[in-house]
């Protein structure tokens, strides 16, 4: 069996330390961001915009070449949600049905004639801290109706912790300063692989995939 190229994570001074011990290619930069909500207004519940088609399911762009649908992902669509996350960043089907069934997270999906355009997820974890991971999508537009939905699903008492990557930092930060957070702290990871620099497509990658795992051609 072909050894796999192994991935980790890691800020400096430990990325270094990384690169002498078996990961010593160096593939992007993440920022790890938390992010404080200035605001006090309640945003608890979904964005609702014209045009609902039913209920849970959003128009976002209507009557423009960028209409989607926005709908709370179910079960019923593993083998779908499963089969965009490969052509995007290959995670294994098994390890997106196991995140999805034992963690406790939100995930909306963005349609368009059938097919998804994009998804993105939000857990709530203890100490009134929500985890935005992760956030994929075709295109700007459809990633901004995602970040949208999902935080004014966030309770107001929430920080919001997101993982990017550094080419998609300015739009991250200006889509979270329209929602009223601001930085709380910041802190700049190092992508190693074992064997190989990873290639993958940025312009489609908002919030990365938050897991420690191994995989044969790296993830996100």
């Amino acid at each position: 069996m072909e050894p796999r190229n192994i991935s980790v994570s890691a800020l400096e001074p430990m990325a270094s330390k990384y690169r002498t011990e078996g990961f010593p290619v160096h593939s992007f930069d993440t920022h790890k961001f938390i992010f404080r909500r200035n605001s006090s207004k309640n945003r608890t519940s979904a964005i609702h915009v014209p045009g609902a088609s039913k209920e849970g399911t959003f128009v976002v762009a209507q009557g423009s070449p960028y209409q989607v649908e926005l709908q709370p992902a179910e079960e019923s669509q593993f083998e779908q949600v499963s089969k965009y996350l490969n052509s995007v960043v290959q995670i294994p089907r098994y390890e997106f049905q196991n995140v999805f069934l034992k963690a406790s997270m939100q995930m909306i999906v963005a349609m368009k004639g059938g097919d998804i355009t994009g998804f993105g997820a939000v857990q709530l974890l203890q100490g009134s801290l929500a985890r935005l991971s992760p956030l994929y999508a075709e295109s700007t537009c459809v990633a901004k109706a995602l970040f949208d939905n999902l935080l004014n699903q966030i309770p107001v008492e929430y920080n919001v912790a997101i993982q990017v990557p550094d080419v998609q930092v300015d739009l991250v930060t200006r889509v979270m300063g329209e929602h009223d957070f601001q930085v709380e702290s910041e802190f700049i990871g190092r992508r190693l692989h074992s064997k190989a620099k990873v290639e993958l497509p940025f312009e489609k990658l908002f919030c990365l995939w938050n897991l420690a795992s191994i995989y044969p051609k790296g993830h996100a």
